[in-house]
């Protein structure tokens, strides 16, 4: 309905027959008709392009992997791990190397290898000088009704970099 937020729960008919409604998910919602004008319910959920588990997430276009450079050390098979799940998923895989300005050598030589492979890499600092070439790349994708998720180890500086792109999230 437009920009109107609902609060909404799903219809006991799911648990039967044992969908979950994800965040991602293309859903009907039926407002209740009560004095709680911001309230309603799932009434059913679209096919889904495709689910993750883990985090649960439906019908992503992109999954940003975000690597440090340094501190805490990089986990390039945890990520790669995630990088095939969203190749497998059909979601498209960026990589953002981040704390390029901690380590530039270690940046270097993780964007080599992930470019090489042929994938999308950006690589950003902690001052947001390198951020341009992302923020147009998330622009030009959100103009093709982009949905994202953006993953990475615990201090990899997810929260740092989406708050630098999205100042309205305070997160």
């Amino acid at each position: 309905d437009g920009d109107k937020v609902y609060i909404c729960r799903a219809r006991g008919v799911f648990r039967h027959d044992g969908l979950t409604p994800l965040p991602g998910d293309i859903v009907t919602v039926i407002p209740d008709d009560t004095e709680n004008a911001n309230e309603g319910v799932i009434d059913s959920v679209d096919e889904r392009r495709n689910s993750l588990i883990r985090p649960a997430l439906a019908n992503l276009t992109h999954l940003f992997e975000v690597l440090p450079a340094a501190r805490p050390a990089p986990n390039l098979i945890t990520a790669d791990k995630l990088i095939c799940t969203a190749e497998d998923k059909g979601i498209e895989p960026v990589i953002i190397i981040t704390k390029t300005d901690i380590d530039p050598d270690s940046a270097e030589r993780i964007a080599k290898i992930y470019k090489t492979g042929g994938f999308t890499v950006f690589c950003v600092s902690a001052d947001g000088t390198m951020d341009a070439p992302l923020v147009e790349y998330i622009k030009k994708a959100a103009a093709d009704r982009m949905v994202a998720a953006f993953a990475g180890a615990s201090g990899a500086g997810k929260s740092t970099l989406m708050t630098r792109l999205f100042p309205t999230l305070s997160l």
